[in-house]
């Protein structure tokens, strides 16, 4: 019978794996020694390994067991079963006319917020207040029995240039008072007044779209629905006042039925999360169904949101927004029902 081969073991190969067994042993001792170093790095190695030893234990019971394959799988597994439903309707009662008013008046007083953040970090307002601040400093600053009075100096500097950027946007809380039931009728119109057959009477009311998450409407939308006689209802367009080629075009033509978004809004913590587009879907919608499919639909061109409290070339990021939500309409109204 063959005898079988016998391997040699090379020395080199010893010390290889005498090296290598040492060096294993350094390295379990360096680790040992380094959980003991840093606080909390034990935890973290503890928790790291118990979760990749779930983790392959997930693995083999998904690919390793055959009981679970009949197991229903749902989209909302794991989540709270008493999540509230998030629903968009035509606003009706006045309780939630009052909720939807006051939330839109919450969101023209919230543009302070970027209005003083335009004031503060203006590049020619910050340029200016850091100047002065220089220049104080300049004059008062000589030993260093003066900077508690350079100190004082500036805090109080800085103090007025507060006031004054609160008194400059202070503006925009005036205009969330206007937020009334008054404000959601049409002014009088001349041509109104004389065709009181049909069309916006003076005593009606926008149309409010709300969406309601829970117990709060966190989203708004008025709508002045408008037909042939109405007038423009916001005081902008050429065409609707009756001046212009268009308009000669719409007396010659079938009536014009318009509807005006005068105010679109959502709660700040839902914001970014598709309730103003769907607001803005369910807005079109529901114009189209009123007025019929050819309606013209647009802002109003003194929406709440228009006003402008500061000079033209601080207004930027307020122009960005409006650039935004018109793009953001002019979407949905290219989008096939």
């Amino acid at each position: 019978m063959a005898t079988p081969p016998i391997r040699r073991i090379h020395v080199s190969d010893m010390r290889l794996a005498v090296h290598s067994a040492h060096a294993r042993a350094a390295a379990g001792a360096g680790a040992r020694r380094l959980t003991d170093r840093i606080p909390g790095f034990r935890a973290l190695s503890t928790f790291l390994v118990a979760l990749a030893i779930n983790l392959r234990l997930a693995v083999d019971d998904d690919y390793g067991n055959d009981d679970d394959d009949d197991m229903e799988v749902t989209p909302t597994a794991g989540l709270p079963a008493d999540i509230p439903p998030l629903t968009t309707y035509v606003v009706e009662s006045s309780d939630d006319k009052v909720e939807a008013l006051r939330l839109i008046a919450d969101s023209v007083a919230q543009q302070r917020q970027l209005a003083s953040r335009i004031l503060i970090f203006h590049p020619s307002l910050l340029s200016g207040y850091i100047l002065l601040v220089a220049l104080v400093s300049h004059f008062l600053f000589r030993t260093a029995g003066d900077l508690p009075l350079l100190v004082t100096t500036i805090a109080g500097l800085t103090m007025a240039a507060l006031l004054s950027i609160r008194w400059a946007v202070h503006g925009y809380l005036l205009m969330a008072e206007e937020m009334t039931f008054a404000w959601l009728r049409p002014r009088p119109s001349p041509v109104a007044a004389d065709r009181r057959g049909g069309g916006h009477h003076d005593d009606a009311e926008d149309t409010i779209l709300a969406t309601r998450f829970g117990e709060q409407i966190v989203g708004a939308l008025v709508i002045r629905l408008l037909s042939d006689g109405d007038g423009d209802g916001d005081g902008g367009g050429d065409d609707a006042h009756g001046r212009g080629p268009k308009a000669s075009k719409k007396r010659k033509g079938a009536p014009s039925r318009t509807a005006v978004f005068r105010a679109w809004t959502v709660r700040l913590r839902y914001r970014h999360k598709g309730v103003g587009g769907h607001l803005l879907e369910e807005g079109v919608r529901l114009a189209r169904e009123r007025l019929g499919a050819d309606a013209r639909i647009r802002w109003a061109s003194d929406h709440v949101h228009s006003r402008r409290i500061l000079p033209v070339f601080f207004n930027t990021p307020f122009d960005r927004r409006e650039q935004l939500a018109q793009k953001m309409l002019d979407d949905v109204l290219r989008t096939p029902e």
